[in-house]
């Protein structure tokens, strides 16, 4: 009868130590996969939340120039002038008429063109001041620019825009 020996081996065999290097290197491997996502996607969060307070920026500055916007009536406009802006304030571009002594809030696809009333004027001034504000997408800087009293500001977070005109219908 051969005899046994009762010696235990201690240690890993080959088999094993590359079966486990392999494992493991599987897992830092999906590990820093999905690290490298979470990340991607928080940069990508962040950029929109910056541009997203950028619009939002625009639209405020928008939203206040718009509250003071008024059609422009020339003393010398004749009284159906006269009605014809205070009837209809905005107006497409495409259905403006040039040459009337009423100039109201004109929209077209890429541009908001309208008056706005100063009202911070000396007391003494008895009407208030009156600024031409023009507002339009700039194809070829891809931005929202603002032309009004000589300064031109540029709204680069607006990459692209259509400005509409809409009206609810009346219940």
């Amino acid at each position: 009868m051969a005899k046994r020996s009762n010696t235990r081996r201690t240690g890993f065999t080959l088999v094993e130590a590359v079966i486990g290097t392999m494992l493991v290197s599987a897992l830092l491997t999906m590990s820093y996969k999905v690290f490298s996502y979470v990340s991607m996607q928080r940069n990508r969060g962040s950029v929109d939340l910056q541009e997203l307070q950028g619009a939002r920026h625009a639209i405020n500055y928008l939203r206040r120039d718009f509250r003071c916007a008024a059609p422009l009536i020339a003393e010398s406009s004749t009284l159906e002038q006269k009605k014809k802006a205070l009837r209809m304030p905005v107006v497409e571009e495409k259905s403006f008429v040039k040459g009337d002594e009423a100039v109201p809030i004109i929209i077209s696809d890429s541009e908001i063109h309208f008056f706005k009333n100063m009202y911070n004027t000396p007391e003494s001034d008895s009407s208030p001041e009156t600024e031409e504000v023009n507002y339009h997408i700039d194809g070829a800087r891809k931005c929202l620019v603002r032309s009004g009293a000589g300064v031109e500001k540029v709204f680069a977070d607006i990459k692209g825009a259509k400005f509409e005109l809409y009206a609810h219908p009346l219940k």
